[in-house]
């Protein structure tokens, strides 16, 4: 059973006191909690000790989440520390099956935490982070570089990585791609034709320009 709670407007002990007179919390397997400014940290430990077969916990964006609580939560839960990687996929990043918070390597805080899906590419933990501390690709989820950030320009404005910069079609007048999710910037001669025009081309004929080869 899915509880999504939405506490604006319930008090903390509320809540609690709710679980212990409704049995039927002893057959929730997932409670989504995110964002809720009301309920402590300290609640949601209290809660999910509560609940014996929760597998699946959102609490991203709960006040004053540290590391102890992470820790206590991800005992409940009985993670396994080998987690499945966390991708990030541009408009719907996944999560975790089990809990949408990570600790960050990069600031040290429990944040919403995504793994770099290039295999052999990045150093340990370089690109593993909250989505504010490293730039990812908008289309496969990998970091980008410096060097990267800012050289492969899109129609769409959105970030990618050489790789996809250079696996997706360009538009045949200023030589950019856009990401899938942004393709309604496309104008294309036939559906099936790989070639386009993107948009800003079409309604801003002095822009047209090659960025690169």
């Amino acid at each position: 059973m899915l509880i999504r709670a939405k506490l604006d407007q319930r008090e903390e002990s509320a809540f609690l006191r709710s679980m212990k007179e409704d049995l039927g919390h002893l057959f929730w397997d997932r409670l989504h909690i995110p964002g809720c400014s009301v309920l402590t940290p300290g609640g949601v430990v209290r809660a999910v000790e509560k609940l014996n077969n929760l597998k699946h916990l959102r609490v991203y964006g709960i006040p004053n989440t540290t590391k102890e609580h992470l820790y206590s939560l991800n005992s409940l839960l009985r993670i396994n520390p080998q987690r499945p990687l966390v991708i990030y996929n541009g408009e719907h990043p996944t999560c975790s099956p089990y809990i949408d918070v990570d600790i960050c390597p990069k600031i040290d805080e429990v944040r919403f935490v995504f793994d770099c899906p290039r295999e052999g590419r990045c150093q340990k933990w370089s690109c593993k982070g909250f989505l504010f501390c490293i730039v990812r690709c908008k289309e496969c989820g990998g970091s980008i570089s410096p060097v990267e950030l800012g050289a492969a320009e899109t129609v769409c404005r959105d970030s990618l990585c050489n790789a996809c910069w250079l696996s997706l079609p360009k538009c045949i007048l200023c030589n950019r791609p856009s990401c899938r999710q942004h393709l309604g910037l496309q104008s294309r001669s036939s559906p099936d034709s790989p070639d386009f025009t993107c948009k800003l081309c079409i309604s801003q004929p002095s822009t047209r320009y090659g960025y690169r080869a």
